[in-house]
C-alpha cells in the first residue's frame, strides 16, 4: 500500500520530482490561461470604412481563427450570414456588404471573445462629389414646360447632358434674397431634397417642384460639368409672397469635454455633434474648423467622432467644431381668403409634414378630440385654422419663462396648464398635424443682443401654392426675449408668420438615430437645440466616464 507521507519524509528525490511536477501543471495551466484570452479577435482595420452594398469589406486583424467555425462579423448590430464571407483566417476576413447594410460598429466574434469595435457607414447616406466626367458636355436648357408656376408646383426642364442619374446635379430657381446677375448659387435657391421638390432625372428631362422661397427670375441645372444657361420663369402665389431680409452671419462654436474614463481594452465612444441645417432662410453653412480631426465631417446633417477611450486614453478628452452660418429674417404675406384649402395628400411632403412620429404625436386620442374641439365651426381653410390653434394655445395655457429639465412629456401641459418653450412648439405642431396640415417643428438657438444663446423651438406649416410659413408661438405667447431687431406689430401677431435672423436651426424635424451596436450605450439630451434621439454612444466595453457640452456660444456676428 502506498504511503504519501511516509515517501515525502524517506525520500528527497520523491519530494523533488513532486514539486517539480506541480510546478509545470501550474504553468501548462497559465499558458493555456493565457493562449485562451490572448486569442480574443483583435481588429487593426476594415476597408473600406465607407462602403456600399456589394462591396467587398476587409477586415484585418489577429486571433479570428483558422477557420471561422461559430465565428461572425456583426455590423451596426446584424450579424452577417454564412453566405456573406469570401474568405476567413486568422489574419483577414473578406465579405460581401448585404444589400441592407447600415452604419455601425463592426465586431469579430469567435468562441475567445468579441473584438472591439470600428466604425462602417454607408455611402449611399454620405453627400460625397460625383467626379467630373470629361466625356460629357455642359448641360443645356432647351425650354420649361411652364413660363409661370406657383410654389410646389410640378414643372419639367427639356435639354440635354443632365446626365442619367441625378448625383451631385441640381436644380435652382431665383430668390429674394440678394439677388445677383450672373449664375451663382449665392443668388439662387436649390430645390429640396428634404421637401422632396425632385421627381424624376434623366439626361433629356427633369421633373422638379418649384421650391420654397423661390420668386420670378431664372431657372438653371447644375452638374459635376458645370452650370448651364438660364430660362425664365414666372413664380407668382395667388396668396401671398414670402420676404427674405436683414440678413446675418453667425460664428458658432460647440464642444465637448469627456472625462473622468473608465474602460476596458477595446472600448470606444461616438459623438454626433449637431450641424446647422441648409434651408432657404439659412442658406450658407460652413464648418470652419474642427478639433480633432473627425472621422466624418459632413453626415446626415451631424460631424462623426469616434475615439477609442480604453485603458491608456488620456483621462480627459476634448472635441469642438466652428460653424459660420448665414441667416434671414422670414415675413410671410398671406391673404387668408385666397389660400388654397386642398392638398395634394399624394405629395410626399404632404405625408411626411402630418404622420405621427416619436416626437410629434399627432395621433394620440387627446390630442385628436383637442384638435376637433378647437377646430369645430372653423371651417377648412388651413391658415385660419392654423391661427386658431395658435390663439387656443396662447389663451389657454401658461408659459413657462424657464425650459422645464428632464423627460417631461410634452402631455404634462394638458394637465398642469402650463409649458415651456418646447411644450408650446410641439403640442401646437401635433394640433396642426392631427388638423391634416403639414408641420416641421425646428431645434436651434435663439440669440439676443448681446450675442447670447440658447436653445429654442419654433415651427412652420406649410400651404398649397405658397411654401412653408413660420411660426414662433413662444414668443408670440411672451417669451422675454432681448431682440435687437425692431417689430412693426405686437409679437402675437409678428411671430405668426414672421421670425427673426436671431436664430440659427440645428434640426427640422425628429432625427431617429439607430445605435452602432446592440450592445451599446446611448445617451440623449431631451429639450436641447436639436431634435436627434443619441449624442452619445458608448461600446459595451465603457464602465464610466462624465461628458459636459458647452454651447452653442456666439464667437461673432458679422
Amino acid at each position: 500500500m502506498f504511503r504519501f507521507g511516509y515517501w515525502w519524509r524517506k525520500y528527497p528525490l520523491f519530494r523533488f520530482f513532486l514539486i517539480l511536477f506541480a510546478f509545470a501543471a501550474a504553468a501548462g495551466c497559465a499558458v493555456g490561461i493565457s493562449m485562451h484570452f490572448n486569442r480574443v479577435p483583435h481588429i487593426d482595420k476594415i476597408e473600406p470604412a465607407v462602403g456600399m452594398p456589394g462591396d467587398v469589406l476587409t477586415v484585418s486583424g489577429a486571433c479570428f481563427g483558422d477557420e471561422r467555425n461559430t465565428g461572425f462579423v456583426e455590423i451596426g448590430g446584424s450579424r452577417q450570414t454564412a453566405s456573406s464571407y469570401i474568405e476567413w483566417t486568422d489574419t483577414l476576413i473578406r465579405l460581401v456588404l448585404p444589400s441592407n447594410v447600415r452604419d455601425g460598429l463592426v465586431f469579430v466574434q469567435t468562441e475567445a471573445g468579441r473584438s472591439e469595435g470600428k466604425l462602417f457607414a454607408n455611402k449611399a447616406d454620405i453627400p460625397v462629389p460625383v467626379p467630373e466626367d470629361i466625356t460629357t458636355s455642359l448641360p443645356s436648357v432647351a425650354s420649361l414646360s411652364e413660363t409661370a408656376a406657383t410654389p410646389g408646383e410640378l414643372i419639367s426642364i427639356y435639354g440635354t447632358n443632365f446626365g442619367s442619374v441625378r448625383g451631385s446635379g441640381a436644380v435652382y430657381f431665383a430668390c429674394g434674397r440678394d439677388m445677383t446677375a450672373d449664375n451663382t448659387a449665392a443668388s439662387y435657391i436649390a430645390c429640396s431634397d428634404v421637401d422632396y421638390d425632385y421627381e424624376y432625372w434623366s439626361n433629356t428631362e427633369i421633373r422638379v417642384r418649384v421650391p420654397d422661397g423661390a420668386v420670378s427670375g431664372n431657372v438653371f441645372v447644375t452638374t459635376s460639368k458645370g452650370n448651364s444657361n438660364a430660362q425664365k420663369l414666372r413664380v407668382e402665389s395667388p396668396s401671398g409672397e414670402k420676404v427674405f431680409s436683414h440678413k446675418r452671419t453667425y460664428l458658432l462654436q460647440l464642444s465637448v469635454d469627456i472625462a473622468q474614463i473608465a474602460a476596458q481594452d477595446g472600448s470606444s465612444m461616438l459623438l454626433r455633434l449637431p450641424r446647422p441645417l441648409e434651408l432657404p432662410y439659412q442658406p450658407a453653412v460652413e464648418v470652419t474648423e474642427c478639433f480633432p480631426e473627425p472621422l466624418l465631417a459632413d453626415y446626415d446633417d451631424m460631424i462623426i467622432y469616434h475615439e477609442v477611450i480604453g485603458p491608456g486614453a488620456d483621462a480627459e478628452q476634448f472635441f469642438s467644431a466652428n460653424y459660420a452660418v448665414t441667416t434671414y429674417a422670414v415675413s410671410a404675406h398671406i391673404d387668408a381668403a385666397d389660400v388654397e384649402t386642398r392638398y395634394d395628400t399624394e405629395r410626399l411632403l404632404y405625408q411626411a409634414g402630418t404622420e405621427s412620429d416619436a416626437l410629434v404625436q399627432s395621433a394620440d386620442p387627446r390630442i385628436t378630440a383637442l384638435c376637433g374641439q378647437v377646430l369645430s365651426g372653423v371651417g377648412a381653410n388651413p391658415y385660419r385654422q392654423a391661427r386658431v390653434l395658435y390663439d387656443y394655445l396662447i389663451d389657454t395655457y401658461t408659459l413657462l419663462p424657464e425650459t422645464r429639465g428632464g423627460e417631461i412629456s410634452v402631455f404634462d401641459m394638458l394637465e398642469t396648464g402650463a409649458g415651456d418653450a418646447y411644450d408650446f412648439t410641439l403640442l401646437y405642431c401635433m394640433l396642426l398635424r392631427a388638423a391634416g396640415i403639414p408641420c416641421m417643428p425646428l431645434g436651434g438657438i435663439l440669440i439676443d443682443s448681446s450675442l447670447a444663446a440658447s436653445a429654442h423651438w419654433w415651427c412652420e406649416f406649410y400651404l398649397e401654392e405658397f411654401g412653408w410659413v413660420p411660426v414662433d408661438i413662444a414668443l408670440g405667447a411672451g417669451l422675454p426675449f432681448d431682440g435687437s431687431l425692431p417689430q412693426e406689430q405686437p409679437a402675437r401677431d409678428f411671430y405668426f408668420g414672421s421670425v427673426d435672423a436671431q436664430r440659427v436651426v440645428f434640426s427640422r424635424g425628429w432625427k431617429e438615430i439607430k445605435p452602432s451596436a446592440a450592445d451599446s450605450k446611448t445617451v440623449a439630451f431631451p429639450r436641447s437645440f436639436a431634435l436627434q434621439s443619441i449624442w452619445e454612444e458608448a461600446s459595451a466595453q465603457t464602465e464610466s466616464y462624465s461628458s459636459f457640452w458647452n454651447g452653442p456660444y456666439v464667437l461673432g456676428l458679422y
